[in-house]
């Protein structure tokens, strides 16, 4: 899917990707760490005696026993964390592209200000006249609730989610699968909600894949004038000195390196400069 690079959007996938690349990391090193205090199996010290150079461990004061405990139980925990962290950064875009949308007369800034991660991709599809893929909203919306669960209950399903999974089709429950490797749990009011490894997973390709095509929505609900007025506000930002001809080559640079997708002619860029002036 062919996606416009504009900053905001940018900015969003930076932030994707760290927390991506954190969270592993946090779930790798805590195996590596809970894999390691095997060789102090049995000792009766604690990690400050053990290993007294590595920054801030009297936070963590205990047996090695206890600690390995709980870094073997670090996968839930982080879980709990990681996601509603992504779900917010995709709220945040999402809402973000309301904003553009707002620009071009397609929303009102009451709609703009009601937005939330329950109705944000419902307003994006009534603006724009296009629809999210329904399996993907599905699963946004049972990850979103599980989240809830966790926040609101006490990390218990409560009827919106046990609701939410009886209305959810065979198909999307297939989808989770083959992108977490794990079945998305039948949850019974009073069970305990998972947010493991397997939602944030989840979580992070749904949110990417939401996130490719409400830009794909973005890219026909936007004018050209606009998409070339904020070519040109971005080149602004970063500029280099030059003479006119110079400008204009660098702007139609840009152009092709993020905003590919538009194929945005000169005669647009060279307008947009006009306008910029």
């Amino acid at each position: 899917m062919t996606v416009v690079w504009y900053e905001e959007f940018r900015r969003h996938d930076e932030r994707r990707i760290a927390a991506n690349d954190s969270m592993m990391a946090l779930l790798a090193g805590s195996k590596l760490a809970a894999h390691t205090l095997q060789l102090n199996q049995g000792s009766n010290h604690r990690l400050s005696e053990l290993f007294p150079s590595v920054p801030h461990i009297r936070r963590l004061d205990i047996t090695t026993e206890s600690a390995q405990e709980i870094l073997e139980d670090a996968e839930g925990q982080l879980g709990a964390m990681a996601v509603p962290y992504v779900l917010a950064l995709h709220e945040d875009l999402v809402v973000g592209m309301g904003s553009l949308l707002l620009g071009e007369g397609l929303i009102s800034k009451q709609r703009l200000a009601g937005l939330k991660s329950a109705n944000m991709h419902a307003c994006l599809e009534e603006a724009s006249k296009q629809h999210f893929s329904v399996v993907l909203l599905d699963l946004f919306h049972l990850v979103r609730l599980s989240r809830n669960a966790h926040i609101h209950s006490g990390g218990r399903a409560e009827s919106p989610l046990v609701n939410r999974i009886t209305k959810v089709a065979e198909s999307s429950f297939s989808s989770w699968e083959a992108f977490t490797g794990d079945t998305f749990p039948r949850y019974s009011i009073g069970d305990k909600v998972r947010l493991g490894l397997p939602e944030l997973i989840g979580c992070l390709a749904v949110t990417k894949r939401l996130a490719e095509e409400a830009n794909q929505f973005l890219q026909s609900a936007i004018s050209r004038a606009t998409w070339a007025d904020m070519v040109v506000a971005e080149w602004r930002r970063e500029p280099s000195p030059g003479n006119p001809a110079q400008t204009l080559r660098k702007v139609r640079g840009l152009a092709r390196h993020r905003f590919a997708a538009l194929s945005l002619s000169e005669d647009e860029l060279k307008q947009a400069l006009g306008r910029a002036q």
